[in-house]
């Protein structure tokens, strides 16, 4: 039982040893310069999240993961425009 628990262990930590930084676009792709913002920038990140998976890449992020967060929360984050909405002014 023991043996078990230290094989299974020891191929937990290659495992997520192995796994690379998960890398990200860094600015919309021009491929998806017809569409329409938002659904240009879902795609730009799902085309890198597909090659990072190929070569797990993706830091064990999931696309969308429970709770919240995932590639795709992180990916708008890092190259989504910033918001257009005014802010009220503070009288």
């Amino acid at each position: 039982m023991r043996q078990i628990i230290i094989i299974t262990a020891g191929l937990f930590l290659a495992a997520t040893a192995a796994q690379a930084e998960a890398v990200f676009p860094t600015g919309l792709s021009d491929k998806y310069a017809d569409e329409k913002p938002d659904k240009a920038l879902q795609r730009t990140c799902v085309d890198q999240y597909m090659v990072n998976k190929a070569t797990n890449s993706n830091d064990g992020m999931l696309w969308q993961q429970k709770g919240g967060g995932g590639y795709y929360a992180e990916c708008k984050k890092r190259i989504a425009p910033p918001s257009t909405k005014r802010l009220k002014a503070k009288k």
